[in-house]
């Protein structure tokens, strides 16, 4: 027999190798990827890796090749994966690799070298600095500076990555010298991230950090002040919004001074006050040089702060010595006074600001701020002398200068009357004025009495009135914005300059406080709180009169009688229908200036305009009881005859400006009033739900019976005290409830001994104080 093997194939050629990973100049870590291309299938076993490291042992690998191309896993720490360390890949070294492998006849392929290759399996950790670790910055963008390990391909800086980062991550870059800070002030920590060519990454970040400081210190130069001035030792005080790490106080000479700029750099820095004393000598300072004071800051981030300036400060270290004259106020003799309060006349520095005048020739009594015009002797007949010091801006004290004058006192006696110069004034201004030569030299005080009020008024009337007092020699007073529509009258004495009152004199006439319009001129008018606005077209009142609006006529009232008021409002009250506005009444009236009687009617309409508040604009009046819809407003008048409050239906509405205007043929005492929103007056109206009621059996009525309801319209709500009294279908009373509410009360099916009442059908009835009644029936289902 014969043998035969077919497809033999006959190889003498080698096979051709090229090795893609490891490459020439690259890097590996722990595991590393072979791959390679050859030109033909190669024998299993065949593949050989050989590893060269200077004069250390080459390590060798060889492993199962199964394609012409492909790829395998070695690692570097086991090269052959046989549990020893003998065949490691030592981290930091280079290599050359060498790679062969045999095809399926045996042929061995050429060796195929990867020069330059370092396996690295470890990286350092890395140092930042920002901004040459400065402690502060200003400025979003700072310098960065870096150390690492010399074979590191790629960076990473960034605020929020604290952990690290994938190998990936999109934001690696190239060696950064710069980066970008987040925005707002406060401490910004950085963190250093970065990779080698083997794809190490530290493990530990480099990190610094650094205060973003964009905001300049604020500066508040409190003294040396503006206008002020100083001597010897000078107080500067100052406020600072943060610490700072520069500052100075600047003194430069102005208005042609010919003295040099003095600065301190000596300063507390620090956030909030500050204060320093500073020898106005030894900086330098001349004695009657004015200066601009300014100071300036700059912080640790280099903010520079708006200085703050101080101009016309003068350093001053002398006072002239004051001159002192002393006359009586009312002879302006100099020898003789005969009222203990006398006329001062002062001379001396114009800077001084502060002054010291008694009767006793020592300087240890408080000092005046405003410069003395009258000083009050001692209450004794005889010489007084009177010392004077004064002390100037800058803290000088003058010498004493002193002055003597006879005091010869006297008893007042009555001062004249006061008058004044018309009834009505109309802009609320008006001088009363006495005769002061009823009284005798000596008056050192008077006292003019005023009383407010509807009528003339009698003794008791005068007891805690508002009184004026008034330095002698005066006789008139001026006074101004009275409340319109009121009436005054006044009355004065005098006192001596021991202190004794003389009696009152007479009582000026009636003063009206009012508002006064020509002959044939358009009346218009408002009340002083804008709440009524009036308007008369010219030539319907043909004499000069003048009008009064009283926004009080139920306390204040100027014709109206309050009791009629109040009966209009209590009728009003029975109308359900309709609520008033109380802080809207107001009585008008028109007086002729001739006769001062009330005008009653015109030939045409005047318009009168009242204001209701309505302040959020959600269409309903503020601070009523009831919603009150401004829409439904009308303007009513008091009629005095059926003491009752009676409709304009011409009234309007202005919702824009919260008005209601109606026309009208006189002036009386108007108001506003609305139709409410209001809970149910007919209580036949009043809800009651669910009817029949299933207990347990709907979770939104598990409670029990509801009469009314919160939720309900107003008209279907109970009114505010109500009595509801549950009885079976035979009379028997089963449960009585009372009180007040809130518009709405809830029965839960029991009794009023607190137990379940059984099913069946029930009758309510529903009272209230105002007198309603209704009745119903309810069915109960278990």
């Amino acid at each position: 027999m014969n043998a035969r093997i077919d497809n033999l194939r006959y190889d003498i050629s080698p096979p051709v190798m090229s090795l893609i990973s490891p490459a020439s100049n690259g890097y590996g870590k722990e595991i590393i990827m072979v791959r390679y291309q050859a030109s033909e299938p190669l024998a299993e076993n065949s593949l050989q890796l050989v590893f060269y490291h200077g004069q250390d042992a080459p390590q060798t690998v060889t492993t199962l090749l199964l394609s012409q191309q492909g790829g395998i896993y070695i690692n570097g720490n086991d090269l052959n994966n046989d549990g020893t360390t003998t065949d490691k890949l030592l981290d930091g070294a280079t290599y050359t690799i060498c790679f062969q492998a045999s095809d399926l006849a045996g042929n061995r392929a050429a060796p195929v070298y990867s020069t330059n290759w370092k396996y690295d399996v470890t990286i350092g950790t890395p140092t930042l600095l920002l901004s040459e670790r400065a402690t502060y910055t200003n400025s979003s963008i700072v310098a960065v500076t870096t150390t690492e390990d010399g074979d590191v391909a790629k960076w990473l800086i960034s605020e929020t990555q604290k952990v690290t980062p994938a190998i990936d991550n999109p934001l690696w870059t190239n060696k950064p010298t710069a980066c970008s800070l987040s925005t707002g002030e406060g401490t910004k920590v950085c963190y250093l991230w970065v990779q080698d060519g083997a794809g190490n990454i530290n493990i530990v970040s480099g990190m610094d950090s650094i205060i973003m400081d964009t905001i300049s210190p604020q500066i508040t130069l409190n003294s040396p002040a503006a206008g002020g001035a100083g001597n010897g030792t000078i107080t500067a005080s100052y406020c600072l919004s943060e610490d700072v790490a520069a500052g100075s106080l600047t003194f430069k000479p102005t208005g042609g001074n010919t003295d040099t700029t003095h600065v301190v750099t000596a300063l507390p820095l620090y956030r909030g006050e500050n204060t320093i004393e500073i020898n106005g000598q030894a900086i330098g300072l001349k004695n009657g040089t004015t200066y601009r004071v300014s100071l300036d800051a700059v912080d640790f981030a280099s903010n520079i702060g708006i200085a703050a300036v101080h101009h016309n400060w003068k350093y001053d270290t002398s006072i002239g010595k004051p001159t002192l004259l002393l006359r009586d106020h009312l002879t302006n003799g100099t020898q003789c006074t005969g009222a203990r309060l006398i006329r001062v006349e002062i001379g001396g520095d114009s800077e001084d600001v502060e002054w010291l005048i008694n009767e006793y020739p020592i300087a240890n009594l408080p000092w005046q701020q405003d410069k003395p015009a009258y000083f009050t002797l001692g209450n004794t007949s005889g010489t007084h002398t009177v010392f004077l010091w004064m002390r100037d801006r800058a803290g000088n004290i003058s010498d004493m200068a002193f002055c003597s004058i006879s005091l010869d006192m006297q008893l007042p006696t009555l001062s004249g009357t006061p008058t004044a110069s018309g009834q009505f004034f109309p802009d609320g201004t008006y001088t009363i004025t006495w005769d002061a030569s009823l009284a005798v030299s000596g008056i050192m005080q008077y006292e003019v009495q005023e009383y407010s009020g509807s009528r003339t008024p009698d003794a008791e009337d005068w007891t805690n009135k508002a009184n004026v007092y008034l330095i002698p020699g005066t006789t008139a007073l001026s006074f101004k914005n009275k409340k319109h529509g009121d009436s005054f009258w006044y009355r004065v004495r005098a006192r001596n300059n021991v202190g004794e009152w003389s009696i009152y004199s007479g009582v000026s006439e009636r003063l009206i406080i009012a508002s006064w319009f020509g002959t044939n001129t358009v009346v218009s008018g408002s009340s002083t709180d804008q709440m009524a606005m009036i308007n008369i077209p010219q030539g319907v009142l043909t004499v000069a009169t003048y009008l009064i609006i009283s926004r009080d006529p139920l306390n204040n009232p100027k014709i109206t009688d309050p009791k009629a008021i109040q009966s209009a409002n209590a009728k009003d009250d029975v109308d359900l229908s309709w609520d008033r506005i109380e802080d809207t009444i107001t009585e008008v009236t028109v007086y002729d200036c001739r006769t001062d009687k009330r005008i009653a009617t015109f030939t045409q309409k005047a318009r009168i305009t009242l204001r209701y508040q309505d302040i959020n604009q959600d269409g309903f009046v503020d601070n009523v009881p009831y919603k009150l819809d401004e829409l439904t407003l009308k303007v009513y008048w008091l009629n005095e005859t059926t003491k009752q409050w009676e409709q304009i239906e011409t009234s309007v509405v202005d919702s824009g400006n919260n008005t209601v205007s109606a026309e009208v043929e006189h002036f009386s005492t108007f108001m506003l009033s609305g139709k409410p929103l209001r809970p149910a007056a007919v209580l036949g109206k009043v809800r009651v739900y669910p009817n029949p009621y299933r207990p347990n059996s709907n979770p939104m009525h598990n409670t029990g019976i509801h009469f009314g309801g919160t939720a309900a319209p107003y008209e279907e709500r109970l009114t505010d005290d109500v009595t509801i009294k549950i009885f079976t279908v035979t009379g028997e009373l089963v449960r009585v409830i009372k009180g007040k509410t809130s518009g709405e009360y809830i029965w839960d099916a029991r009794n009023d001994d607190g137990e379940e009442v059984s099913t069946g059908v029930y009758i309510y009835q529903i009272t209230n104080e105002q007198g309603g009644n209704s009745f119903g029936k309810i069915a109960i289902v278990r």
